[in-house]
């Protein structure tokens, strides 16, 4: 009896340590895929911030402040808007903060609880 109570406790205490190091191995992973999607969020950004255009400027710190650390959808995002900034520096206004509180749907629209917080991007 007291051997099948030895081993009871060994066999919790061994799943219990590798619980333990399962979810540190999760969180280190997160951590780290974090910090990769941080570096490529800050490479698209000094690469348009080198575009030297006031417009472009103005996106990057809209964007710095709304992502400070980017989800997978808004690296995503940025992607694509880099991209068309890329093809029509022009466009580079209509992704700033002030472009969509003046002109676009969120800056129309109230709803129950209040004004709705327009974005910088897409």
């Amino acid at each position: 009896m007291k051997i099948m109570m030895f081993i009871l406790v060994i066999m919790v205490a061994y799943i219990a340590f590798f619980r333990d190091n399962e979810k540190d191995t999760i969180a280190t992973s997160e951590v780290v895929y974090s910090a990769e999607r941080n570096n490529a969020q800050d490479k698209i950004l000094v690469e348009l911030q080198a575009l030297k255009d006031p417009n472009i400027s103005q996106f990057v710190s809209d964007w710095k402040y709304y992502a400070p650390q980017p989800s997978v959808e808004q690296l995503s995002e940025l992607k694509i808007i880099q991209q068309n900034i890329k093809n029509d520096k022009n466009i580079a206004i209509k992704y700033t903060l002030k472009w969509h509180n003046e002109n676009s749907l969120c800056s129309k629209v109230t709803s129950l609880v209040g004004e709705i917080e327009c974005t910088p991007g897409l």
